[in-house]
């Protein structure tokens, strides 16, 4: 029942990314440009093969989590118009290959930050993910310079949204339960970041030990 449970949650996906990235690629044939629109299929396709083939595990080696996350942030970055300032760095001391993960670990947080972060911001969009090695485990760090979450949910109150992500909710659910039922320990914090009061963003930091 727990795997079964797991499996569960790790499908799931946001339906606004599909219906975005779709859309996109209607954009793209409707304009003519053909070859950016099999580019962006082509990636779309790539990430949903992925993202079927890895649901089967509850743990991956970060080298494919990280494969995964680049390709999502490729997609969206071709959406916004290459308007994302996108800085990953992994700590040389990890093994990728034999570092594990569990499975669609960054990606919901990732998609936050751009979706309620980093797209309703004017000005320069940055998002970091920084991935280093700890005593026992390893520490993952996602920082964006977006409007910050209270100024987030004030702007869907103004559009009449009650939002919850259902991404965010489904990974503390997994989380719950891979600390229960797995020898494993997965800590998550999220952190408003200010500069005298004023929101300059978000970080969220994962420690899986």
């Amino acid at each position: 029942m727990t795997n079964a449970e797991l499996r569960a949650l790790r499908i799931q996906m946001n339906p606004h990314f599909i219906f975005n990235s779709l859309n996109s690629i209607q954009y793209y044939v409707l304009n003519s440009d053909s070859k950016t629109a099999y580019k962006y299929l082509t990636k779309f396709s790539s990430l949903m093969r992925r993202t079927l083939q890895n649901s089967k595990e509850n743990f991956l080696p970060i080298k494919d989590e990280l494969e995964s996350l680049e390709l999502y942030l490729e997609l969206e970055n071709m959406r916004l118009e290459n308007t994302l300032d996108i800085k990953i760095h992994t700590d040389p001391e990890i093994d990728k290959e034999r570092t594990l993960v569990p499975t669609l670990f960054m990606q919901p947080f990732v998609e936050n930050a751009i979706i309620h972060g980093l797209l309703p911001k004017n000005g320069d969009r940055k998002i970091q993910i920084l991935i280093e090695q700890m005593d026992q485990g390893i520490r993952c760090v996602i920082e964006d310079n977006g409007i910050g979450r209270d100024a987030s949910r004030e702007l869907n109150k103004k559009r009449n949204r009650s939002h919850q992500s259902t991404a965010l909710i489904a990974i503390e659910n997994r989380i719950k339960i891979l600390n229960a039922s797995a020898n494993t320990k997965i800590k998550m914090e999220i952190i408003d970041l200010q500069v005298e009061n004023i929101p300059t963003g978000t970080r969220v930091i994962l420690e899986v030990a």
